[in-house]
């Protein structure tokens, strides 16, 4: 069959964002679409261990932002991220000031600043931002894509008991008493009352899962009340929640989470762990690598291996002069001067002649 008549298969990709992640948004779109599968066919399912039968259709990407103070040269920018990809790929902006804001009273206001407020809240309204759509994958920025996501769309489809999909967090990996510890600490920064929590409440957090790569079943969102559920329980604890919408979903729809491998959102820290295996989605969840020194070793995080394929996105993307601006133009630091030494020679000539391209426009248009 000519490819050109068959039916598309579409998959959307949600993920939102304030103007201080929109190069971090570039890269993980980037990286994301370079990697997509473009016809069902090609979709690879042993990440997933499932044996999926599609149809035969084209995959177009629908790429859905919402975004907070984000300039309209950054919009722009990332317009211009997905330009090689538009046979098969859109983007659309949602400006955060069309949803209503109230729900973040729900919250702590020190948490709710810290975390985004609405930011991170409105994946919980998913259901009814996108009324269309049966599913969605819901992605952090800070991210860059190793592989295929097309693959978690259809995770869910052998599973009717499932409405979620999602990788467990590194919580699961610390003993349950030092997470306890640490969920008290995390509490005590926050003002909140730790003892407000139950044993099976914590529990249920300790063995969750991260919302860094969310596949939602939103027909069984629909169907189950899954918004109206999440929201009453804000009200009532939100204030409690110290990891806002992330701790709600483990404790109140826990056992409708369907656990996806690690390999769709994998933490840099384990990256040595798993690579070279399935990594489909690197995610920095500590360290970003668009920031400069690790507190861990003093190094900078482009130099760690991980961040290696996050640069080599970034070099691809209109964001790559604002990051080279900030970081070569530095002299007094000798950690971003050696930045340099990382970074081909050819790379930073033609960041230069941009920067003496954009002077001499200024000077020229002022006289």
């Amino acid at each position: 069959m000519d490819t050109q008549t068959l039916q598309n298969q579409i998959i959307p990709i949600f993920m939102s964002f304030d103007k201080n992640y929109a190069l971090g948004a570039g890269v993980s779109l980037y990286s994301l679409l370079s990697h997509a599968s473009r016809h069902t066919s090609m979709i690879d399912f042993s990440p997933l261990n499932q044996n999926n039968e599609l149809l035969d259709a084209n995959i177009v990407y629908k790429i859905h932002c919402l975004i907070k103070g984000v300039t309209l040269e950054q919009q722009n920018k990332l317009l211009k991220t997905l330009e090689p990809f538009k046979k098969f790929a859109s983007l659309e902006f949602i400006n955060i000031n069309s949803l209503d804001n109230s729900i973040e009273s729900c919250l702590n206001e020190s948490c709710s600043k810290r975390y985004g407020g609405l930011l991170v809240l409105c994946r919980l309204l998913l259901a009814s931002l996108f009324p269309n759509y049966s599913k969605i994958i819901s992605i952090d920025v800070d991210t860059v894509f190793l592989g295929d996501v097309a693959s978690a769309y259809f995770a869910l489809d052998n599973d009717p008991t499932k409405s979620l999909g999602m990788v467990r967090d590194t919580f699961s990996h610390l003993p349950f008493e030092a997470f306890c510890h640490f969920c008290e600490r995390a509490c005590k920064n926050f003002k909140m009352d730790f003892s407000r929590f139950s044993p099976d409440e914590l529990k249920r957090i300790h063995q969750g899962f991260n919302m860094g790569f969310l596949v939602a079943h939103l027909d069984r969102w629909r169907q189950d009340g899954f918004e109206k559920t999440a929201l009453e329980f804000l009200k009532i604890r939100g204030k409690d929640l110290f990891y806002p919408e992330q701790c709600l979903v483990n404790m109140v729809f826990w056992e409708r989470i369907l656990e996806l491998p690690i390999y769709y959102n994998c933490y840099s820290d384990f990256f040595n762990q798993h690579y070279p295996k399935n990594i489909v989605m690197l995610h920095f969840i500590k360290y970003k690598p668009w920031r400069s020194v690790s507190s861990l070793n003093g190094r900078l995080i482009c130099y760690e291996a991980e961040a290696s394929f996050w640069l080599a996105n970034l070099f691809c993307t209109p964001f790559k002069n604002d990051f080279f601006k900030e970081r070569l133009e530095m002299a007094k630091d000798q950690q971003m001067q050696s930045f340099k030494t990382h970074i081909r020679s050819k790379t930073i000539r033609d960041y230069f002649y941009f920067r003496i391209k954009n002077i001499l426009k200024k000077v020229f248009k002022l006289s």
